[in-house]
């Protein structure tokens, strides 16, 4: 099968599946188009419905083992796609990457600590740790005259001299499309050494890279403290966030074993039978799709650059590095969000609000999903423009 623009120009009917993204009571209605929840419009891999479809014709579903062969497919596919070697003992799994950001909290810090955050950033980072009893340390990013936002590093310093204990990373940044350079990252773990300080680096959107911007793994820094934790998962790269895998990775084995023992503890489990047979099936045989995917969403992110710019001029769009989600400021249009909320239904497009990641920087600001069909797209940002300037 060729996975080209023709395979996800195809559009999907979701409806009555469930489906969060379009069937979520009190926010879809009939005749939405969403653009807000980050899963993706577009049939999955046919290798993961293979699998599926013959794994469930098998008419018992008992307790499952976690197979060698996920694992054995796991690092080989970090080997080809990251350069990263991961051994198994260095794995440890997980229902989700959510559920990760709160064991990472627990493994590396004691209740109390501060815990910092670079923000706006996916609301979970803010739940993992003020539901903990972690003191929250908030470091906004500096947003610079091209929209692109960056790090203040004077302000991390001085946190860090102020007793951080962990710090939470979001690389490649959720929700204002950054890769962290290089030498970002060597900076930020020359810092955390220097004061000692824990690192967290969630790094579920790793997979959705463009050529212009090269993406750098924690794990691949000989400057990473060794018991950093780096969370990851297939449900965003291959589209299956309904079947809750995910999986920590650290050099430090001791932590990890620790990790699972505090999860034995908290009755958390890890993937069911489908979802590991669905894992298996995409990191052995889902690089064609990827591949294919990753060219449709470049220029899925040209076609929303180019309506921002001919359709809504004063809008302020952060170049888009990575991630199939969009980062726009619309303040020149709307600065109540509350107002904004209510045009935005009464056109029947939905976004994620910027205040979901930040409450002050995030203002006047929307999430823009465009992991779907161009038509798609292009019909919901219509939709914008006609909530904004009509």
């Amino acid at each position: 099968m060729k996975f080209d623009a023709a395979f996800f120009d195809r559009p999907l009917n979701r409806y009555g599946t469930d489906s969060r993204k379009w069937e979520q009571p009190g926010l879809m209605q009939e005749g939405f188009i969403p653009l807000w929840v980050a899963d993706m419009d577009f049939a999955c891999a046919p290798a993961i419905n293979e699998a599926l479809t013959k794994r469930a014709q098998h008419p018992n579903y008992g307790y499952t083992i976690l197979p060698d062969s996920l694992i054995a497919a796991i690092r080989d596919f970090w080997q080809r796609r990251h350069r990263v070697t991961v051994k198994p003992e260095e794995l440890c799994f997980l229902p989700s990457v959510v559920t990760g950001l709160r064991m990472a909290v627990k493994a590396l810090s004691q209740p109390g600590d501060k815990v910092a955050i670079f923000t706006p950033i996916y609301a979970p980072f803010y739940a993992a740790i003020n539901e903990s009893e972690r003191q929250l340390v908030e470091l906004p990013l500096i947003k610079g005259n091209d929209y692109r936002y960056t790090i203040d590093f004077a302000k991390v310093e001085s946190a860090f001299k102020q007793g951080v204990k962990l710090l939470m990373l979001c690389s490649p940044h959720n929700p204002i499309s950054r890769i962290w350079t290089k030498e970002e990252l060597i900076k930020l773990c020359d810092l955390c050494n220097k004061y000692q300080v824990k690192l967290a680096c969630d790094e579920i959107h790793n997979d959705f890279i463009y050529q212009d911007h090269p993406f750098t793994p924690i794990l691949t820094l000989e400057q990473a403290p060794n018991d950093t934790l780096c969370l990851a998962a297939p449900s965003k790269t291959f589209n299956v966030a309904g079947l809750q895998l995910a999986y920590m990775i650290s050099r430090d084995t001791a932590l990890m074993e620790t990790t699972a023992l505090n999860m034995r503890r908290l009755g958390i489990e890890r993937g069911n039978i489908f979802s590991l047979v669905a894992a298996k099936a995409a990191y052995e045989k889902g690089d064609e799709w990827l591949d294919g995917l990753l060219a449709y969403l470049d220029q899925n992110r040209k076609h929303l650059a180019d309506y921002v710019k001919t359709h809504l001029p004063l809008a302020k769009l952060t170049p888009i590095e990575c991630t199939y989600l969009a980062w726009l400021d619309i303040s020149a249009y709307e600065t109540d969000d509350t107002t904004l909320e209510e045009k935005l239904k009464t056109n029947k497009v939905a976004f994620t609000m910027g205040y979901v990641f930040s409450k002050e920087l995030g203002k006047n600001h929307l999430r823009i999903n465009f992991g779907c069909p161009k038509a798609q797209l292009l019909a919901g940002l219509e939709r914008l423009k006609n909530a904004l300037i009509s």
